[in-house]
């Protein structure tokens, strides 16, 4: 190797070393903006303010990582809606419950709509309720439901979300976020 290409490796070495610093220190910059804005928007009356609202995004980049498995949890859950370029903010004060739903549900913020999903600890289980939902009501049969708007039902392995938005872009995303099937917590290896 020359001087020159020695010269060059090391420049771009040091290069690569500030941007992944400079990454970092942004990272940690955006966290501490995020945080201060929360309070602004808080003082501000926005649907940041939201009481028991918390980002989503604190659930699945949290200190609790996220597992893969055959069945959903709720951090795959905010994963995936996340992926959608959708920014969750979970509902943490209250539990949803729906006639037809055996179990309590949680409810996601999406700005100016909702989802409320519901984790089944098992297939079976969920199987069991969404059988008997009308699917356009998202509740029993003959029945019209409670909803604050027209919902849409999706079903995926053991969990029911009903999405509740009048903005058809946000119910296209979830719905294909959820009939995509569970997320994938390891990048991609690229093939060449």
């Amino acid at each position: 190797m020359t001087r020159h290409s020695v010269a060059i490796a090391v420049l771009l070495a040091a290069a690569c070393g500030e941007r992944q610093a400079s990454l970092s220190a942004a990272s940690a910059s955006s966290t501490a903006v995020a945080a201060s804005g929360a309070s602004s928007a808080a003082a501000a009356g926005t649907p940041a303010s939201v009481p028991g609202a918390v980002p989503a995004g604190s659930i699945a980049t949290g200190t609790a990582p996220c597992t893969v498995g055959a069945l959903w949890d709720e951090c795959a859950v905010i994963k995936r809606i996340e992926q959608q370029g959708l920014v969750p903010r979970l509902d943490t004060t209250s539990r949803v419950r729906a006639a037809g739903f055996s179990i309590a549900g949680r409810k996601v913020l999406l700005g100016r709509g909702e989802l409320v999903f519901f984790l089944y600890a098992d297939t079976l289980q969920r199987s069991r309720d969404t059988a008997r939902l009308d699917t356009l009501t998202a509740a029993p049969r003959g029945s019209s439901g409670h909803w604050s708007t027209t919902p849409t039902l999706v079903v995926s392995r053991n969990v029911a979300v009903v999405v509740l938005t009048k903005e058809t872009n946000v119910r296209i995303r979830v719905t294909d976020a959820f009939t995509a099937g569970l997320p994938s917590l390891a990048p991609a290896s690229r093939r060449d």
